[in-house]
């Protein structure tokens, strides 16, 4: 019977070893098998062609700014995962860390690191960001910042100044900034 079947149907275990027709995969992996791209990110260094990428970057650039911000956030996630091949997005990143939701600013903050977008355009936003009422997300700026900042000397003026926020872990996250930006100088 399993002749009938395509490949990846076929291999997958029956319950208690009958041909009844009841599978023991989750819907997910039944998604995974269908379409083996959804579970492997898109980037030139896992095979994805240029062509696919360029399909690509519209949607999640789009998705930026869906409705849902689940979504949004779900999105600048998607595009730090492709690194330096995401900088088409850099400017709707920069936007997206105006979002009312602090996931997303938090997400699009993180993107901005990975993609190295250009310095002089993400630097100042970034500040502004890093004095955010999420902790999470300053904790994620100023990392973000010392991915950055390396390529830029005007910013540590601006890391010094964070240093005397009145919140003790926007002062040790300025810190470990400024001490990654001196060990990557």
């Amino acid at each position: 019977m399993d002749e009938d079947l395509p490949a990846p149907l076929a291999r997958r275990p029956r319950i208690d070893g009958e041909d009844d027709g009841l599978r023991t995969e989750t819907p997910r992996e039944l998604a995974q098998d269908a379409v083996p791209a959804l579970s492997v990110s898109p980037s030139p260094s896992n095979g994805y062609a240029d062509s696919a990428l360029d399909e690509l970057m519209p949607i999640h650039i789009r998705n930026l700014q869906h409705e849902d911000h689940n979504v949004r956030s779900a999105a600048a996630r998607s595009l730090a995962k492709l690194g330096r091949t995401a900088a088409p997005a850099g400017p709707a990143l920069i936007q997206a860390l105006d979002d009312k939701e602090s996931a997303v600013r938090r997400d699009a903050a993180y993107a901005l690191g990975k993609i190295h977008y250009e310095p002089d355009a993400v630097v100042p936003p970034l500040l502004r960001l890093a004095r955010d009422d999420t902790e999470y997300t300053r904790k994620v700026t100023l990392d973000s910042l010392a991915e950055i900042a390396p390529q830029t000397v005007t910013d540590v003026p601006s890391l010094v100044t964070l240093l005397k926020a009145t919140d003790w872990r926007q002062r040790r996250w300025a810190a470990e900034a400024l001490v990654r930006l001196k060990s990557k100088a």
